[in-house]
């Protein structure tokens, strides 16, 4: 449901953080909205950045990333 478990959410996104998995990015876009809203903003932050240092990570992204990281202060 819409407020189901985000443990288990954030398990199943982490899954998906493998190199050769085309999801990859975007689950570590969403486990850092996640800690965000969670209130765990340092793990947030460190998701966010992993992001914005990764090369093959999309342009779009990396730039929502660099600009969230901004919002909350890096």
């Amino acid at each position: 449901g819409a407020g189901g478990d985000t443990g288990a959410l954030g398990d199943r996104l982490e899954a998906l953080d493998k190199p050769d998995n085309p999801w990859r990015f975007s689950a570590i876009e969403l486990r850092a909205l996640l800690a965000l809203n969670g209130g765990d903003a340092r793990r947030g932050r460190e998701l966010l950045k992993r992001l914005v240092d990764d090369t093959a990570t999309p342009q779009a992204m990396r730039a929502r990333a660099a600009e969230l990281l901004e919002v909350i202060g890096s």
